[in-house]
């Protein structure tokens, strides 16, 4: 989980990093003012989860900081730090779309506790969201199809956009012989779709399909077939997530 930290004091950003890096899954990335901030928010090829941000900053304060971000569309969640006693300012930024606010003047351990707490509500929440987006949108696109090919097709974009993945394939899995029909592919090359259907598959694999049961698969491990065409492709990690409609099953 990628976060992005906004503070102007070093002893704050260092101290956050230290502390919600001990979690394992939190990422922190730091700045010094609002308007950097902003800046690294444009970047959209590793997007931030969460943004944290100090109340009382020059130049932008985190009241500011919050508006600009909400102006620009981004629905991302926000938590607002704040000193002891700006009951004001807590009301102000929760109109204003701020998520949660925490004060920094309460105990190390237990501030970096619950904002380590409140960063994985914040973004599980916005996922929550998003995926119903998506399963709302894919259920009025599928409306209007007309053929199984069109929704397969659908079913891959939104299955890409719900995962935050870089590519994504469907095959249908033949019954009678246990193999698997490319049916469509949205980011993998052309070569490497080429090699992979000229590869006889692991009979487990369509066991594990129809038993309905994922395969996760850590491209790093040296003793996987193709090895070099994977590092090729640029690919870290593949799953297999098996679907079962009516009399069709697919992965």
């Amino acid at each position: 989980m990628r976060v992005l930290m906004v503070d102007d004091d070093p002893n704050i950003l260092e101290l956050t990093q230290i502390f919600l890096k001990r979690s394992g899954d939190i990422l922190v990335d730091t700045t010094g003012s609002a308007t950097e901030g902003l800046e690294k928010l444009k970047d959209k090829t590793d997007p931030y989860e969460v943004v944290i941000s100090d109340y009382a900053m020059p130049e932008m304060d985190g009241i500011a900081f919050l508006k600009e971000v909400r102006n620009r569309k981004l629905d991302l969640p926000f938590i607002l730090f704040t000193g002891k006693s700006r009951e004001e300012v807590v009301i102000e930024a929760l109109n204003c779309g701020a998520d949660y606010y925490m004060q920094k003047d309460a105990d190390p351990k237990v501030l970096f506790a619950e904002l380590s707490h409140q960063i994985r509500q914040a973004a599980d929440r916005e996922r929550a969201r998003k995926v119903d987006l998506i399963q709302r949108e894919l259920a009025i696109k599928l409306s209007g199809v007309t053929s199984l090919s069109q929704a397969l097709k659908l079913c891959v974009e939104a299955a890409i956009e719900v995962s935050g993945t870089d590519c994504g394939t469907m095959y249908l899995l033949d019954r009678n012989s246990g193999s698997f029909i490319l049916s469509h592919s949205i980011g993998f090359s052309s070569d490497f779709l080429e090699v992979i259907s000229q590869r006889r598959r692991n009979p487990n694999t369509s066991l594990m399909a129809r038993a309905k049961k994922p395969i996760y698969i850590r491209c790093q491990d040296r003793d996987l077939p193709l090895q070099e065409e994977r590092e090729r492709e640029g690919l870290r990690a593949m799953a297999v997530i098996p679907v079962q409609h009516e009399s069709w099953a697919s992965a």
